[in-house]
């Protein structure tokens, strides 16, 4: 489990009606006891933004999040994952932080068993929680439906003018500059990169910069970054 703090001062830099819509769906259970709990189920292809979604809500909302990551708990012995599971949302109740099901994909387990594990998770969860986030990388297919109000919000990719602000927000992370002040527009017209994607490939590109002694991020070292990252897929491909 990792816990998404409160105190975080990320802010929205994309898709703001959709993180507002996210808050007050979570408000409105969180506020008082209801009689139906929230479900709030939110997917996204890995790096899409899910726990920067996440990290905004908790700061508008100021509460922790606790992720517990599903596919983690999956492979484990039954009463391991009940104790560990229950200890959670423990943690939860006496802290008022929300419970989210992360990882919540078992594509690689058979579908018997990964329905049965995703409505166990489910009706643990929901059935003590008074809201509950649930987040995967798409919308797992599972006949169970608990007794909750559930809003379903999908993160869409992001607009080229947003991979330009995210470009420029996630560069002020590090001590480098880009070599020119037209490299955010020019990276967000040629790459098509998630959130989690560009900041990987800033991260790399900076460290590149870094260890040859560069005083800026190079158009060279954000290529090198991206061919890195792709890597593994063509490979994959290939195969």
């Amino acid at each position: 489990c990792t816990v998404i703090s409160k105190e975080c001062e990320t802010r929205p830099l994309f898709h703001e009606g959709m993180i507002a819509q996210a808050v007050y769906f979570l408000s409105h259970y969180t506020k008082s006891r209801r009689t139906v709990p929230g479900l709030l189920q939110l997917y996204g292809a890995a790096g899409s933004g899910k726990r920067f979604t996440l990290e905004c809500a908790a700061n508008q909302l100021q509460r922790d999040f606790l992720c517990i990551d599903c596919s983690s708990l999956f492979p484990l012995r039954q009463e391991t994952k009940t104790a560990l599971l229950d200890a959670a949302l423990s943690y939860c109740f006496l802290t008022q932080s929300i419970p989210v099901l992360y990882q919540f994909d078992f594509d690689k387990y058979h579908p018997a068993e990964a329905e049965n594990t995703a409505q166990w998770f489910l009706q643990k969860t929901v059935s003590c929680m008074p809201v509950t986030v649930l987040c995967g990388n798409s919308p797992m297919k599972t006949n169970y439906r608990p007794s909750a109000d559930i809003l379903e919000l999908v993160i869409p990719p992001a607009t080229i003018g947003e991979q330009k602000m995210l470009w420029e927000r996630y560069s002020e992370d590090g001590p480098l500059p880009f070599e020119d002040e037209d490299s955010p527009k020019h990276f967000s017209s040629i790459y098509v990169l998630s959130p989690g994607q560009i900041r990987q490939v800033l991260s790399s590109a900076r460290s590149e910069c870094i260890s040859k002694q560069l005083p800026c991020i190079t158009k060279e070292s954000v290529a090198h970054g991206v061919r890195s990252l792709c890597r593994p897929r063509m490979e994959e491909l290939s195969q």
